[in-house]
């Protein structure tokens, strides 16, 4: 009878890489496909050691996240919980603090733990992420980035900027400033950015650029500084809690939106529309992004077989924020 150690070597690839495949873990696709080619022409069966395993898995699902506070986060964790009540899975919260090395210790952690899978929500993708998720043996599902070879659940951010800055085009803005974050978060620093600014630059627009942080106070202040001598007729913020910073400023500086000067961002928070005037967004499916995250972990946990990169698209939401600079633009 054909041994896990001879499928590995027949595969070429190691023992841990043959348990990941059939534990639900992470492998890549060209590997998994080598993997089942192998298997199909020995007719492997996991042994009953391994049924048993399979049997007795873990009904604690870990879910780590870079921070405790943010609005898009509770909505995907609410939808997560839901999920993972429903199938008699109890869900065991780790906070980060947005420590990438915290990040890849708590998923070491949680493995030595024997916890029965993860939903990351992943501050950046970094080479040692890479390597640990390549590594470990338990189910993982990957929330907001894109990693090669991982089971991952993601909002299509280039999308959603295209379809934002295509809006304002309409609207007539021709001169623009946009709050931005650092290209360590790819998601929304690398291609949310890309997606805005490929519209734009091929309008050949004016395009001011300001690196801030995610928090509404930091962005305030930056704005606070930087409004008063800007041309831009339109701000873009990175996120919609970047937005409410703005958005504040305006308000001490006595800048008339969107008379004076049209704002908006990314996300759909609830509290955006609260504000006056309310603000114009790209709706990003967060509790949609939970329920798939999770949904997709409890099928991994059960061997099923699940994309491996998984896209939500968002939803422009047309609110008081903006308005059209030019007569009859848009109706």
């Amino acid at each position: 009878m054909v041994t896990i150690n001879e499928i590995a070597k027949l595969a070429n690839v190691s023992k841990s890489t043959i348990s990941r495949y059939f534990n639900g873990g992470s492998v890549s696709p060209e590997t998994r496909k080598k993997i089942q080619v192998v298997v199909q022409k020995t007719n492997y069966q996991p042994n009953a050691f391994a049924q048993s395993l399979k049997a007795s898995v873990s009904p604690l699902v870990a879910t780590v996240v870079p921070r405790l506070d943010g609005h898009s986060l509770n909505i995907s964790l609410e939808s997560i919980d839901e999920i993972l009540y429903k199938n008699k899975n109890t869900l065991c919260l780790v906070n980060t603090t947005q420590d990438l090395n915290k990040e890849v210790e708590s998923l070491e952690e949680l493995e030595r733990m024997k916890v029965g899978g993860i939903i990351l929500f992943a501050t950046a993708v970094t080479d040692k992420l890479k390597k640990a998720l390549s590594n470990i043996e338990i189910p993982v599902v990957v929330v907001g980035q894109k990693i090669d070879g991982i089971h991952c659940i993601r909002n299509d951010d280039y999308y959603a900027a295209r379809i934002l800055a295509e809006y304002l085009l309409r609207l007539g803005h021709r001169k623009f400033l946009y709050f931005g974050v650092k290209k360590y978060d790819e998601a929304v620093g690398v291609y949310r950015q890309k997606g805005l600014f490929d519209i734009l630059q091929r309008e050949g627009v004016e395009i001011e650029y300001q690196e801030c942080e995610f928090l509404a106070d930091y962005s305030k202040n930056e704005a606070m500084k930087i409004l008063p001598d800007t041309n831009a007729t339109c701000v873009v913020c990175a996120t919609d809690n970047i937005a409410l910073g703005v958005h504040r400023a305006c308000y001490e500086l006595g800048i008339n939106i969107p008379e004076d000067l049209s704002i908006c961002g990314f996300g759909g928070y609830r509290v955006g529309e609260m504000l006056s005037p309310s603000l114009t967004t790209v709706q990003i499916a967060f509790d949609q992004i939970g329920t798939c995250a999770a949904e997709s972990l409890i099928d991994l946990m059960a061997h099923k077989t699940v994309p491996t990169d998984q896209v939500f698209e968002g939803r422009l939401e047309i609110r008081e924020s903006t308005k059209s600079i030019i007569d009859n633009t848009l109706k």
